[in-house]
């Protein structure tokens, strides 16, 4: 069977089985290349991620998928043009993984909480990644978390201390539960510094989750 893959349209013949292992439905189809963008991660680097590689703290994190050279290139595609087509997917797939533990809790008792990008990046882009991904998967983000600007007042911010002066800012609301969603998991400044600081507010953050890692 003909079709057109969704990330870089060029026609493949689809492959039904692999679309099942991806966890994407069959009318999500993808060439052989964008295939490798969707690599599972394997028992090892599934152990290793659950380490800050910056404090050496047990973090229990999700990564749906391996960071590679293909996902650099999709991430850049998703940032600078906003393909809904190509973020397909990526939302499935956090569909996939997210729905049952809303689903036993009730979509009211569990937030999901997007890392923002840095200020720059959304004026650039005009949009935020996860939380775009997050509604086209069927979910309602909940913004706890707001990007701070270099220079901002201190005494409202908190900061991981990274190079490049990630800052977030708490505006949620307080005694909630949480999951923190990401689109990349490196080394695990970010997403500690965001569990850190919900924590710091009462909150109760179940899981750390990306699309990659």
């Amino acid at each position: 069977m003909n079709e057109f893959c969704h990330i870089c349209l060029c026609p493949i013949t689809v492959d039904f089985q692999l679309a099942d292992l991806l966890m994407l439905p069959v009318d999500y189809h993808l060439c052989k290349t964008c295939q490798k963008i969707f690599e599972l991660p394997n028992q090892e680097e599934m152990q290793a991620g659950k380490y800050s590689l910056k404090q050496s703290v047990l973090v229990e994190h999700k990564g749906l998928f391996t960071y590679n050279k293909y996902t650099r290139n999709y991430l850049s595609q998703l940032n600078t043009y906003g393909d809904c087509a190509a973020a397909l997917p990526a939302a499935q797939s956090l569909k996939h993984f997210l729905q049952p533990m809303v689903s036993n809790a009730g979509q009211g008792n569990i937030c999901l909480v997007p890392i923002p990008k840095r200020a720059d990046i959304v004026h650039a882009c005009g949009f935020e990644l996860m939380e775009c991904l997050l509604g086209m998967a069927g979910f309602m983000p909940s913004l706890f978390l707001q990007a701070g600007e270099n220079g901002a007042e201190q005494g409202n911010f908190e900061t991981d201390n990274l190079p490049a002066g990630r800052q977030f800012l708490f505006c949620g609301q307080m005694h909630a539960q949480v999951i923190l969603v990401d689109d990349i998991y490196q080394s695990g400044a970010t997403m500690l510094q965001a569990r850190k600081l919900c924590e710091k507010n009462q909150c109760k953050v179940l899981q750390t989750v990306s699309i990659f890692r």
